[in-house]
């Protein structure tokens, strides 16, 4: 085989695997009203899933006619936390020139404890409109489901333990480290997005101080999103240091110890210390700062002066 036909058979299982992808990616229509459970991400299955890791659950209905009726109620899972993030809804479907109906809903499970987590026969009954506008009934059902779950994994030597898919951290300063002085109170802001993981699930976060700035506070902002692909915690974390020495010093790092569950090892997402080299004291700003604070010292006690004119005086006219 020629060079030049082995690239183009090699270009055509490329294309067929990446259009295979994406139609395996579509929710395929039926000839008749169907049920799947489908248990994600894929490492769930292969490796089962860890203690307080997330487990997605979709209950996918499909039918190449409208529905009627639906009756379906979620069973209640045992051990484990159920979060729903998608209510049960119908919607339209396309599959190249045909047109098809789903309905669906998806859920988060957190497992609670290790063994074994059992999803419980789903049963969804109803009926369809067929082309004539008679009711066709249907009833299906899918059998349980048995995940393994693991407990905590003492490979990840950390005082926290956490299971999430991805962990991304960024920062940025104000003002920027270039232009810190001595006498400064700078603020340096952590963001943290966690995929497969709540707010309440990530650790608390810690900036250590060192001889070259001190921390003199702190404050955070945290949500939790619910998206088709699973929960997604986002948290913004602030802190103000103040500078304390013109010497070259290193921010201390920051360091978020997670488990993997697809790589099945543990994982870290960092921010590694940063080197500043602090500007000398503005002597302008400084003599700014100490007339300010003279003129708002002066103006108190004129303040109090008055006040302590007028008690007695007050006094003599109201004896008048």
């Amino acid at each position: 085989m020629s060079a030049r036909s082995l690239i183009l058979t090699m270009c055509t299982i490329m294309l067929l695997t990446l259009t295979g992808a994406a139609v395996a990616q579509q929710v395929a229509i039926p000839v008749t009203p169907q049920l799947r459970v489908i248990v994600e991400p894929n490492h769930v299955l292969r490796n089962g899933a860890y203690v307080q890791g997330q487990v997605l659950l979709r209950v996918l209905l499909a039918s190449p006619r409208p529905f009627a009726a639906i009756n379906f109620t979620m069973p209640e899972i045992a051990g484990a936390r159920v979060i729903t993030l998608s209510a049960p809804k119908t919607r339209t479907i396309h599959v190249y020139e045909k047109i098809g109906y789903a309905y669906e809903t998806r859920v988060s499970l957190f497992p609670e404890q290790s063994g074994m987590l059992i999803i419980p026969p789903i049963t969804i009954t109803g009926s369809v409109t067929n082309e004539v506008g008679e009711k066709e009934p249907f009833d299906l059902s899918n059998p349980r489901v048995e995940i393994p779950v693991h407990p905590i994994n003492l490979a990840l030597e950390d005082s926290w333990w956490m299971v999430a898919d991805a962990v991304e951290i960024s920062e940025d300063w104000t003002p920027e480290p270039e232009q810190f002085r001595v006498g400064d109170t700078v603020r340096r802001h952590v963001y943290v997005v966690a995929h497969g993981a709540g707010i309440e699930q990530l650790p608390h976060i810690e900036q250590y101080a060192n001889q070259g700035y001190a921390v003199v506070g702190a404050w955070q902002d945290g949500k939790t999103d619910l998206t088709k692909n699973g929960m997604v915690a986002r948290l913004k974390q602030t802190w103000d240091l103040r500078i304390q020495s013109s010497d070259a010093m290193y921010i201390s790092p920051i360091e978020i110890h997670y488990w993997d569950p697809d790589a099945d090892q543990p994982a870290v997402a960092r921010l590694p210390s940063k080197r500043v080299e602090p500007l000398a004291r503005d002597p302008e700003a400084v003599r700014r700062a100490l007339v300010e604070a003279a003129m708002t010292v002066h103006q108190a006690q004129r303040l109090g002066a008055l006040v302590l004119f007028a008690i007695p005086m007050g006094v003599c006219l109201l004896l008048l």
